[in-house]
């Protein structure tokens, strides 16, 4: 991480704090223990504390004072329960294997009772006035490696010499996108603003669903559906990114499964489409807040 910024370094200790930061069963901001732990994160975090503390000395010298009010950490409700809690238990807890979607309730019941669902381009989501969480560039996966270069001095004989390299790889096309979690964690109706959640019990099915509407609307598109691959932009191949299914890896909490739809030749210029899939009430349940 030499060839970060002290500001790049800031918002790389936010970023990973985000992510182990949980909320508990009790409302209690916790840390996840146990089977889950997350160690790849805990490294990254010693990694970037490391580098600050080799660059000016013990923590918590070369950081901004005050930088860590720009970290969004889940938001404690104890002593009470959060209420996302009583929402999931209400339907049998949080079960492997389902899909969930998080919106406004009316959004959701009409999803639920019609299989009406708008899915808006990728570009939809590079908008300032979107919150944090779902505010991202999905066309553009930007990033720094620290590279070592071999040059050559005059009488050839080779010598080593590092540097920073900026890369930004960027998607073909504009492409509509629908995106779902698959996993229920007890921030997600904050991260979202949301009061409702679709709980899709038979997520097979509904993918079937959603690919025929989205086929019966959109000619000339191709659609696809997979999980997010979460990447570290500092240590990552981008050589090997897919942009369509790739994102930073501070949204890594959302656990996302997207559903894509590309056109055969490239367009920028897209607008909203309404899928009609008729009811989900034999294979979804609706739980609100």
């Amino acid at each position: 991480m030499r060839h970060l910024s002290s500001s790049e370094l800031e918002a790389r200790v936010i970023d990973i704090s985000n992510l182990l930061m949980i909320l508990a069963p009790n409302g209690k901001v916790s840390v996840v223990t146990g089977k889950n732990f997350n160690e790849d994160m805990w490294v990254k975090y010693t990694h970037a504390l490391a580098e600050m503390e080799r660059r000016y000395g013990s923590f918590p010298n070369g950081f901004t004072n005050g930088f860590f009010k720009k970290a969004e950490l889940v938001t404690p409700t104890f002593p009470t329960p959060p209420r996302s809690k009583s929402a999931i238990d209400a339907v049998g807890g949080v079960v492997a294997g389902r899909l969930y979607k998080f919106s406004k309730r009316k959004y959701i019941e009409e999803l639920f009772n019609n299989g009406s669902l708008r899915v808006a381009p990728a570009s939809y989501y590079n908008d300032p006035s979107l919150n944090s969480a779902i505010r991202d560039d999905e066309l553009v996966f930007n990033g720094a490696v620290s590279v070592g270069l071999k040059s050559h001095v005059k009488l050839g004989a080779p010598i080593d010499s590092f540097g920073r390299l900026e890369y930004s790889v960027k998607a073909r096309t504009n492409y509509y996108v629908s995106c779902f979690a698959s996993n229920y964690t007890y921030r997600e109706f904050d991260d979202f603003c949301a009061d409702a959640c679709l709980v899709i019990k038979e997520p097979r099915t509904f993918i079937k669903r959603i690919m025929k509407a989205g086929a019966e609307i959109l000619s000339g598109y191709n659609g696809f559906s997979g999980a997010v691959k979460y990447l570290d932009p500092v240590v990552c191949d981008f050589t090997k990114i897919n942009p369509n299914f790739s994102k930073h890896f501070k949204y890594a909490y959302q656990n996302e499964y997207r559903v894509v739809w590309a056109p055969d030749e490239p367009r920028m210029l897209l607008d909203p489409v309404f899928l009609e899939m008729g009811s989900l009430s034999d294979i979804a349940e609706v739980i609100t807040i």
